[in-house]
């Protein structure tokens, strides 16, 4: 009968003992980084501790897999290999970007489109074409930022304001009194967009 606590030895040489080791660093990395994604998401996690371990593993991740590229030439081979449940993972190690760097870039282009809609209204450009393409790229944008309400005030009138100018010409131009109420919106949710930025 089998000595039930009888040591399992999991390689027989210091090559396969290191090689086992390498893996299983891999195989904690993702997990962690998984737990740290779905931690920040339910809020678990203030957005500078995120923003600080997510950068530090991924660091730590990039080391460690360099060590088993020999063996595995993507991170999906190694998680389907490993039979890993670990969408988020994935998704910030391919992107390399944290939730909080993301949200940098597109608040910075949502700043430049709210600021370019209002200098072109306050110069009298109502033409569809003129307006509604940096109107459509503004509304795209405040989707993608994950600090923004779903019923942001400011959304809802973005809105309001493309299904205005969808029928209309590329040509055709709102009447004075149209334009005059979406530079008052515009100025709005721009002030109500900055009151809740981070």
């Amino acid at each position: 009968m089998a000595n039930l606590y009888e040591e399992v030895q999991l390689w027989k040489t210091p090559s396969e003992r290191e090689k086992i080791r390498n893996l299983a660093e891999v195989y904690a990395l993702i997990n962690t980084l998984q737990f740290l994604q779905k931690a920040y998401i339910k809020d678990c996690i203030k957005e500078e501790e995120y923003a600080t371990s997510c950068r530090k593993l991924l660091s730590q991740f990039k080391g460690a897999f360099s060590l088993v590229k020999s063996e595995f030439s993507t991170v999906e081979s190694f998680v389907e290999k490993y039979k890993m449940d670990c969408p988020g993972a994935l998704k910030v190690i391919n992107e390399g970007l944290t939730i909080e760097d993301r949200d940098k870039k597109l608040l910075i282009r949502c700043t430049e489109l709210f600021i370019t809609t209002i200098d072109r209204l306050n110069m009298d450009q109502l033409a569809k074409d003129q307006i509604q393409p940096d109107i459509r790229n503004l509304w795209e944008c405040m989707h993608g930022l994950s600090f923004i309400p779903s019923d942001f005030d400011g959304k809802k009138r973005i809105k309001h304001w493309l299904d205005v100018m969808e029928p209309m010409d590329a040509s055709e131009e709102l009447s004075p009194t149209q334009g005059r109420q979406l530079l008052f919106d515009m100025e709005t949710s721009f002030d109500k967009f900055k009151s809740i930025t981070p």
